[in-house]
């Protein structure tokens, strides 16, 4: 019993103590745990794959009927015609006309940075794998935690191999597509009440999340869904503050409103690419003064998420 208890409180402590890393694994010799992220379960060693314990039964896993024939999906020129998007980590692929997988970049611009900052030392292809591949699964993490929110792809299949640093090219996520990009050609092309929507959906969703913050909060990151709706599709970046539970908790914050920097952060990103200047585009006369005094509160840094939706409420009346 009290060998029992010592070795729960270790792992507890332990995970607590590297929250600034992430990587853990149990320290008495079963590697059965592993530590991603301070605001994500453990993950759980389940046949050979790492699972999050708080995955649905109907989310797939590497042996699913969605991963077996993408598992080992290779960059090649017979699939290059099959890549939609490239990042810095990833390749996204489209994989059916309502599914994309992603995979790791094993040659992206994040890997060949981190090689330069360890000077190819002989463990930077692990270290700098490693790092990525952390990123990768902390994004699985934040899509289950989110799931359900009509702004987050629908999680249908991940595949986290044991030895993922080594088997990098297995690390597979398979989510719901979107329609269309978000881009500059899509947001000139729709009507401007439209296009007011399609802002007031984002800034919903950024309330909506919290405590939540996306990190890498720009256009770039979202698409139209089949519903005509804002999804936002890159989550490696994402981290959770605490939030308050009770009265009297300390380091923490209550709300959004309160969270002034990630909110203020948040509403001046939306503004710009969103709304600086294509909202003047097809406005009608009788927007000219709220658009004014939006303009008016990003200018004098008094924008934040609550005042920007009640800006957009009043002009969506119009």
């Amino acid at each position: 019993m009290l060998l029992s208890y010592l070795k729960r409180w270790l792992l507890e402590f332990a995970a607590i103590a590297i929250s600034s890393f992430t990587y853990f694994k149990n320290p008495f010799g079963a590697e059965d745990s592993l530590f991603i992220h301070s605001s994500l379960p453990l993950l759980k060693l389940q046949d050979g794959q790492w699972r999050f314990p708080n995955t649905n039964d109907y989310i797939g896993d590497c042996s699913s009927k969605w991963m077996a024939s993408y598992q080992n999906f290779p960059l090649d020129k017979q699939n290059l015609n099959k890549v939609i998007a490239n990042g810095w980590n990833k390749h996204v692929y489209s994989v059916g006309k309502d599914k994309v997988i992603k995979k790791i970049y094993a040659n992206g611009v994040s890997t060949s940075k981190c090689h330069r900052e360890l000077d190819s030392s002989s463990t930077a292809d692990t270290e700098c794998i490693r790092d990525v591949a952390n990123g990768f699964i902390k994004e699985i993490g934040f899509l289950l935690k989110l799931q359900g929110d009509p702004s987050v792809p629908k999680l249908f299949a991940y595949c986290i191999p044991q030895d993922f640093s080594y088997n990098f090219h297995q690390l597979s996520i398979i989510v719901s597509s979107g329609s269309s990009p978000l881009d500059m050609i899509y947001l000139l092309q729709i009507k401007w009440k439209t296009r007011l929507k399609i802002t007031s959906d984002i800034l919903d969703f950024v309330h909506r999340i919290w405590p939540v913050q996306l990190h890498d909060f720009r256009r770039q990151q979202f698409v139209m869904s089949a519903q005509k709706s804002p999804v936002y599709v890159d989550f490696d970046d994402a981290s959770e503050v605490k939030k308050c539970e009770f009265a009297g908790d300390v380091n923490c914050i209550d709300t959004l409103d309160q969270d002034f920097e990630y909110g203020a952060k948040s509403a001046r990103k939306a503004y710009e690419d969103f709304s600086k200047n294509l909202f003047w585009i097809g406005a009608p006369e009788e927007a000219f003064k709220r658009l004014k005094d939006l303009k008016h509160a990003y200018a004098n840094n008094t924008l934040d998420v609550p005042k920007f939706q009640k800006i957009l409420k009043d002009l969506l009346a119009l």
